[in-house]
């Protein structure tokens, strides 16, 4: 069963393309496109039910988790691996050893090639929970980001200790000295009540 608003439409478009055509030769590839969009539509309009419940239906797939601007091309990622598993021999540094080596990913941000470092502390201070290390750059191997990372999470003094190759102590300090009051008058308690501004 032919709908006969598709066939007026057709009929439309038809006689549309036949006076672009008798307009002016300059737009003959629009012509050319909607002469054969009209032709798709005609033959679609005279198959018969038969025939269009019977074409094969393809099923698209979609991954909703995936960016599209991460995506990379599958043996460009396989090369980038590599790259990294080569990498990863020459990496000595102490900023290193703040960081799960054996998690570090290739990653696309932005359609640029990444190096993500996971960071080792158990609950790490970034929301993205490491550093990326983008390979287009100049400065593709330095190691400020990662040590200016590890000072937030680990501290500056342990960080200075991995590079000092100095031997890690168990305890830096007392909690008692952490707390410890300056001086040494007592502490005097007051009875007064608090002020509107103090109690806020």
């Amino acid at each position: 069963m032919v709908n006969q608003s598709t066939v007026n439409d057709t009929a439309s478009l038809a006689e549309s393309t036949s006076t672009c055509s008798n307009i002016s030769s300059s737009p003959q590839p629009i012509v050319d496109n909607v002469a054969k969009r009209v032709k798709l539509i005609l033959a679609q309009a005279t198959a018969t039910p038969s025939e269009l419940h019977s074409a094969a239906l393809e099923v698209i797939d979609v991954d909703v988790d995936v960016d599209e601007n991460d995506v990379a091309p599958p043996a460009a990622e396989q090369d980038d691996e590599a790259d990294l598993n080569t990498l990863k021999k020459t990496w000595r540094s102490a900023v290193y050893s703040f960081f799960k080596l054996d998690a570090v990913a290739v990653q696309y941000h932005d359609g640029r090639l990444v190096h993500f470092f996971p960071c080792g502390a158990h609950k790490c201070k970034l929301p993205s929970g490491g550093v990326r290390r983008f390979q287009d750059s100049r400065d593709k191997s330095s190691t400020t980001n990662l040590r200016h990372h590890a000072n937030g999470c680990w501290g500056k003094e342990a960080v200075d200790l991995a590079f000092s190759g100095g031997k890690v102590q168990a305890t830096s300090g007392s909690v008692f000295s952490a707390f410890a009051r300056k001086g040494q008058q007592p502490v005097h308690h007051t009875y007064r009540m608090h002020t509107s501004n103090e109690v806020r």
